[in-house]
């Protein structure tokens, strides 16, 4: 008599871990509270007596280490361990909670694909303790209304943008040597595209504590040293559409201040703030997405100029992305400035710098009516909701506005000129944006 068949049966890991809720549901379900913190998710590692969050979740990735005792994997390695099951028995289970079945050929053995590579070895990552504090100087600055408008007034740039960085864990009021300081975070990319925190970037006022020689210019430092400058990164390098690199951190804060990015971040930017030239080579580490246009703003000194030599910044950007001519770079006229300055001033605004970007930027394709112009256009979307209706009417109802069929930078710097409120110059620029991806709707 032939006996039945005991082969285990066969299951799709592939559509199983697809299938899967995120890791941090899954870790949820074991009692754990993972923490949203920077690019990722914390949590107490449950493979070690952990006093603090050390273990790094990337829910995009499906992985999941600890930089306290090493442990990593994916969903399966995480529920294999904390249950002691064997390879087959995980399965089974996490196909249940994913709702998969078993395939119908269950001749083919059970297999695992290859792990990813580690990541990269950090000298003082930011965990336990170190970690707790930052997250507190972050909580402290935006619990304090009176710092967040004094570093605003300090630096020329929207409360609000302080406020934005400071939620993301990006800047705290920080102790550093018994005084509360202004710092930024630094962090390095995983190999599995996550960012793990590394560091806290202090500056050191003039004359104060650390850096009494000097009473003119703040010096920076590491806590812990040894990190290396790293970008000060806001947004995803890996999938942004459009990449803007600064010569800093407060230049970053400030470009993202004078677009509006902090009211509403949008998933297709990404902002880099590169701390010195050892900054560019740390800056090409990241995964950078190929067909993004990158946008360069140096300052006009001498450190500015090297971004475009040979073999400088550009070049370096140049060779990431598919194609050379999506990258633009720009820099300021007056010598001894940066963005920072300048959106100070109010010598470059939203509106300058959206004349640099639209003509470099690529209009859909799409049929234009003959004759039709901004105008005309305007004339068939001034009955509709506001904002675009509002933008609509004021352009037709404007009587100094241009005439004639004219190019984004014309309307652009009219109303700069004509000095237009933010609300309506929001809505006037997405009137046009609208207009020349579909200019014949």
């Amino acid at each position: 008599m032939t006996q039945p068949s005991t082969k285990p049966p066969s299951y799709d890991i592939e559509e199983i871990l697809t299938r899967l809720p995120d890791l941090t549901q899954l870790f949820e379900r074991d009692g754990h509270t993972p923490k949203k913190f920077g690019g990722g998710w914390f949590v107490r590692c449950p493979f070690h007596e952990d006093g603090s969050p050390s273990c790094h979740i990337h829910n995009e990735r499906g992985k999941f280490h600890c930089y306290g005792c090493g442990a990593k994997g994916d969903a399966i390695d995480y529920y294999q361990k904390t249950r002691d099951l064997s390879f087959q028995d995980t399965l089974v289970e996490l196909a249940h909670i994913a709702g998969v079945g078993p395939t119908c050929d269950t001749s083919q053995p059970v297999t695992r694909a290859s792990k990813s590579a580690a990541p990269p070895t950090v000298v003082a990552p930011l965990i336990g303790p170190a970690l707790e504090k930052w997250q507190a100087a972050c909580q402290s600055l935006l619990a304090d209304g009176a710092e967040i408008e004094r570093i605003a007034a300090w630096r020329g740039i929207e409360p609000g943008a302080v406020a934005f960085a400071a939620a993301r864990g990006l800047i705290g009021s920080y102790p550093y040597w018994g005084v509360t300081r202004e710092a930024f975070l630094v962090e390095m990319p995983t190999s599995d595209s996550g960012m793990l925190p590394v560091s806290v970037h202090v500056r050191l006022a003039p004359g104060s504590k650390g850096n009494e020689a000097s009473e003119k210019k703040a010096s920076w430092r590491y806590d812990p040293p040894g990190c290396g400058a790293w970008p000060w990164v806001v947004g995803d390098l890996a999938t942004a559409r459009h990449i803007f690199v600064v010569e800093g951190q407060w230049d970053a804060l400030a470009l993202i201040s004078m677009m509006g990015w902090h009211v509403v971040f949008p998933p297709t930017i990404a902002v880099a703030g590169l701390r010195g030239a050892a900054s560019v080579q740390k800056l090409l580490a990241h995964p950078i997405n190929p067909e993004a246009y990158i946008f360069a703003i140096a300052d006009a000194d001498a450190a500015g100029e090297k971004w475009f030599e040979e073999k400088g910044l550009l070049a370096m950007l140049g060779d990431r992305l598919r194609k050379r001519q999506r990258l633009h770079a720009f820099w300021p006229n007056s010598p001894g400035s940066d963005l920072n300055d300048m959106v100070k001033s109010g010598s470059f605004t939203r509106n300058h710098m959206l004349a640099l970007l639209l003509p470099r930027l690529p209009t859909a394709k799409a049929s234009r009516p003959p004759g039709l112009t901004f105008v005309q256009w305007c004339r068939r979307h001034r009955t509709d909701p506001a904002p675009l209706g509002a933008a609509a009417a004021h352009i037709l109802s404007d009587r100094s506005r241009p005439k004639g069929r004219r190019p984004p930078i014309v309307w652009v710097r009219h109303w700069d000129k004509t000095g237009v409120p933010p609300d309506l110059l929001t809505a006037l620029n997405d009137a046009l944006h609208a207009f020349r991806t579909h200019p014949g709707a």
